[in-house]
């Protein structure tokens, strides 16, 4: 009888043993999915990263292209105004000058 339960204790010894190799297998795959899935949200942050340094400078380089284009709108502004005042300035200041006269004359 001392050999039965010799088997018995060995048997159950094996079961336990393959219970928790089992247990410790699904606990090293959920180890594993933990860190692919640190990995993966790892390198989605570092994309989302280089997607935000590329927005910053796409806006950056649109507000320097605005600048520009407002630059040039003043620029072409004061060249179509810039003949008309030299032809209508000599004439306002003879005008000026003419009501000077008369008020004093």
């Amino acid at each position: 009888m001392g050999d039965s339960w010799g088997f018995a204790l060995a048997g159950w010894m094996l079961r336990h043993c393959q219970s928790e190799e089992k247990q410790r297998a699904v606990f090293e795959d959920i180890a594993q999915k933990r860190d692919a899935a640190k990995a993966e949200m790892a390198a989605r942050s570092e994309l989302l990263e280089s997607y935000r340094d590329v927005a910053i400078a796409e806006v950056q380089l649109q507000a320097d292209l605005d600048l520009i284009a407002n630059d040039r709108t003043v620029d072409i502004t004061k060249a179509r105004f810039t003949p008309t005042l030299r032809l209508k300035l000599p004439r306002w200041r003879q005008l000026t000058q003419s009501l000077r006269r008369r008020r004093l004359g």
